[in-house]
Formats: structure tokens, C-alpha cells, sequence
């Protein structure tokens, strides 16, 4: 058993940085510490491009992206807390939102949440939304990758 930051504390600080970066003038930037964060453009004047394992690239100017895995090569990454066990699936969850804390929150939820469950949480968060994958049409996706 390990406690890391992942759930909700990456998703944090990975705001925080980003907020210190704008406060400072910066205006386009990328920001990965677990978990995206975009400000503006790519240097390129283009959205920035989220790839994710078995979906499409995301174009991105504005906002967050996490992903979470319940199960990762095998082990337990996320418990449920309602029963102390890892769900029966494993496919990763992919979210996308205005910040990192939230969309890290979520993706984290969506990684143990039955259906309504999941219904529920997207409807209290409106402005966040589950990417998803081109292997299946479900929300779900591998770890993302930026460019």
C-alpha cells in the first residue's frame, strides 16, 4: 500500500504552477506535473494537441486534462471507497475541464463509478467532459501525451 499525490493533489499543484505562471505574464504554456494544464496557444499559434493511447488528438487551448487508471500492469492503482477493492474494469479515464483539480478529481471518480454514478458527477460538473476513446466510442483513453 502507497499514498501518492494522485486523485486530486497533482490536479492541485498543477494549477497552483499555473496560476503563478500567469500571474507572472505568461500566456501560452503547457503545464505537466501528472496533469495538464494549457494556457493560450501552442508556441506554433495552434491549439495544442493532447494525444491519447486509442483516441484521436484533442485540440486544447484552454483547460485541463487528466487520466486514471484503476488498475495499472496488473496491481491496484484506485480503491473504491465504498467497498475497499479496485472495480472489476480497468480501462483508463479521461477527462477533460477547466482545471486540473477537477478534471483530476473526476477522472479519478470515473475510474471506480457504476454508470449512474458517473451520470451524476458529470451533471454536477457541467463543464467538464469524459474523453472518448476511438477503440470503443466510450469515455475512457490511455495516459495523454502533449505536442
Amino acid at each position: 500500500m502507497a499514498v501518492t499525490l494522485d486523485g486530486i493533489a497533482q490536479g492541485h499543484l498543477t494549477d497552483r504552477a499555473t496560476a503563478v505562471l500567469r500571474a507572472h505574464g505568461v500566456e501560452q504554456v503547457l503545464v505537466d506535473l501528472g496533469e495538464l494544464r494549457v494556457l493560450g496557444s501552442a508556441p506554433e499559434g495552434r491549439p495544442w494537441r493532447i494525444a491519447r493511447e486509442g483516441a484521436a488528438p484533442s485540440a486544447l487551448s484552454e483547460g485541463a486534462v487528466a487520466t486514471s487508471r484503476a488498475i495499472v500492469d496488473g496491481r491496484p492503482r484506485i480503491l473504491d471507497a465504498r467497498t475497499g477493492e479496485p472495480p472489476a474494469r480497468d480501462e483508463p479515464v479521461t477527462v477533460l475541464a477547466p482545471e486540473a483539480l477537477v478534471a483530476d478529481g473526476l477522472s479519478t471518480a470515473l475510474a471506480v463509478a457504476d454508470p449512474r454514478a458517473a451520470a451524476r458527477l458529470l451533471a454536477a460538473f457541467a463543464q467538464a467532459r469524459p474523453l472518448a476513446s476511438a477503440r470503443n466510442g466510450r469515455a475512457g483513453c490511455g495516459r495523454e501525451r502533449a505536442s
